[in-house]
Parts: structure tokens; C-alpha cells; sequence
């Protein structure tokens, strides 16, 4: 039950390595869709009017906190799923290579500033109107990688 239940998991969240299913594609859509509205929250964010109003700035605290819920699960998920690939095989040693690999290391960059805010109360956002962090929070690279190389891929069917 284990061992298919992360081969499961990791065929929804690698849709590329596994195949093409129709959760694979409903989850990456998601995924997508929760990137671009993530983009476009941090741009209206930097428009002064927005920080003047209490009920914009809890839409947005809200907002940040559930992407950051959906990211973070993501990330995890991937982490345990990922040594299901033949290179990440190891259950610790595949999962360390995974987690030091591009994408993966731009993922966790992308929900750190909102636990390292939690944890010791360090806020990205005073630094600068927008910082790196700020951007790369709104922009998982897995994600952006999805989207660049197999967004179309969630609109055809397989060949066989």
C-alpha cells in the first residue's frame, strides 16, 4: 500500500516521467493557475493603495498563507516521492540528491521566507518594495518548469 500510494503520488506530480492521466493534468493546471494568480498577487501588492486597506492586506496574508500550505505540500510530496526515479533511488541518499537539485532547491528557496518570517520574525517584505524573495516565493521553479516544457502536454492526448 506504501510503495504505491508514492508511485502514485509520484506520477501526479511528475505527469512527464509517468504518463499522462487525468489528475496529472487537473493537478497541474492547478499548480499553474495558483503560480500565475501567486505572480500577479505580488505585483498588486506593490501598488500603494493595496496596503492602505485592512481587508486587502488579510485577502493577501490569507492568500500567501494557503499557497504557502499548497507549495509546501507539493515540495514535501515530491521529496517523498522522488526516489520512485532510478537516480534518486535511495531512500535518504536519493532523496539529499533530490533535494540539492535545481528545481528542488528554487522550490524550497520559494516557501523558506515564509517560515523563516514564522520562525524568527524576519520580514522579506520591509527589506524592499519587492525583493528576490518576494518573487522567487510567488514562483516555484518546478512549477515554472511545467509550465515552459510540458503545459501543453495537459491538452493532448497521449499517442500510442
Amino acid at each position: 500500500m506504501y510503495k504505491v500510494t508514492k508511485k502514485k503520488v509520484h506520477g501526479l506530480l511528475h505527469p512527464e516521467i509517468v504518463g499522462d492521466k487525468h489528475w496529472d493534468k487537473i493537478i497541474n493546471v492547478f499548480i499553474i493557475t495558483l503560480i500565475i494568480l501567486n505572480v500577479i498577487a505580488v505585483m498588486i501588492e506593490t501598488i500603494p493603495s493595496f496596503h492602505d486597506d485592512y481587508n486587502e492586506q488579510q485577502f493577501f496574508r490569507y492568500f500567501d498563507l494557503i499557497s504557502v500550505i499548497i507549495f509546501t505540500l507539493e515540495y514535501v510530496l515530491r521529496v517523498w516521492s522522488s526516489n520512485q526515479e532510478e537516480k534518486y533511488k535511495h531512500s535518504i541518499w536519493g532523496r539529499l540528491k533530490y533535494m540539492l537539485s535545481p528545481g528542488a532547491l528554487i522550490d524550497l528557496m520559494a516557501i523558506l521566507p515564509f517560515y523563516l518570517h514564522a520562525i524568527i520574525g524576519f520580514d522579506f517584505k520591509s527589506t524592499a518594495d519587492v525583493t528576490p524573495s518576494q518573487v522567487l516565493s510567488a514562483v516555484p521553479a518546478n512549477s515554472l518548469h511545467e509550465i515552459s516544457t510540458h503545459d501543453h502536454k495537459c491538452f493532448q492526448k497521449k499517442n500510442k
